[in-house]
């Protein structure tokens, strides 16, 4: 099919990330905006330097694939004390511009953590100086006083499945819609095929921008093995492909982003 990418994350290598004490693998970059999609691991005990921050423009979005990461969140400029937040499997959280956070100095993450994270724009925009403004905890910071944007950070192991609104047997998660006139924000949505899926042949679709990750278990689709980590990314129009779908024995789960995958 033309236009759809499929990758296997495990194949990629690991390289250095701007931050210290972690590790990305590069699944996906935007030339054009410096928008990407990042397979990210946190090494345990690593304490990065004690300091809260925000970020200008660049909205980034997270899925926690294993481990923990303790974190702040900040409500304003003057609030030292935060609010504690544990990022663990299954955490999403969606931030946007102007939200205030970090870690105190005695927060490390002791079991390591791993987690996608993809971005609006910004390229290495949590070393950029010009966009991600540094907030000390005392002292003089020179940041004029502001509300924070609040993060949304939600537990998806605790929410329910839904009825998938067209297709019999799957289930989703609704994590994000689309705002309002688009305001690119894409729709995020965790999707499970369950191992019956499906009885009988059906057309996939590819149109608009979008990609998926298998976040467990382990399917057939567009004539390719998808297992834990494969990462696809599709444009528009990219075609259809009509071939036989298969399930693995546990089902697959499945987090899409974006807009024209159709079964």
């Amino acid at each position: 099919m033309s236009g759809l990418m499929i990758r296997q994350s495990d194949g990629i290598p690991w390289e250095p990330h701007a931050l210290p004490g972690s590790i990305r693998k590069v699944l996906a970059t935007d030339k054009r905006t410096g928008s990407y999609v990042h397979r990210r691991y946190v090494f345990p005990g690593s304490v990065p330097q004690p300091a809260r921050r925000y970020h200008r423009s660049v909205r980034e979005t997270f899925l926690f694939l294993w481990g923990h990461l303790p974190s702040w969140e900040f409500n304003d400029v003057a609030d030292t004390e935060g609010h504690f937040v544990e990022f663990r499997r299954g955490t999403f959280m969606d931030r946007p511009p102007f939200s205030i956070h970090g870690r105190h100095p005695e927060a490390k993450s002791v079991t390591g953590c791993e987690f996608l994270i993809w971005t609006s724009h910004g390229g290495e925009f949590e070393a950029d100086p010009l966009e991600s403004e540094q907030v000390p905890f005392s002292g003089p910071s020179g940041v004029a006083p502001f509300s924070a944007t609040q993060v949304v950070v939600i537990d998806t192991e605790s929410l329910d499945w839904v009825d998938h609104p067209s297709l019999d047997g799957v289930s989703t998660k609704v994590l994000s819609r689309e705002s309002p006139g688009g305001g690119g924000i894409d729709p995020v949505v965790l999707v499970y095929l369950p191992p019956s899926w499906p009885s009988r042949n059906l057309s996939l679709t590819f149109t608009e921008r979008g990609w998926a990750y298998v976040v467990a278990g382990s399917m057939r689709l567009a004539n390719t093995s998808w297992e834990v980590g494969t990462f696809a990314s599709w444009a528009t129009a990219t075609g259809q492909d009509s071939g036989p779908r298969a399930v693995g024995r546990e089902g697959c789960l499945c987090l899409t982003v974006g807009r024209g995958f159709s079964l």
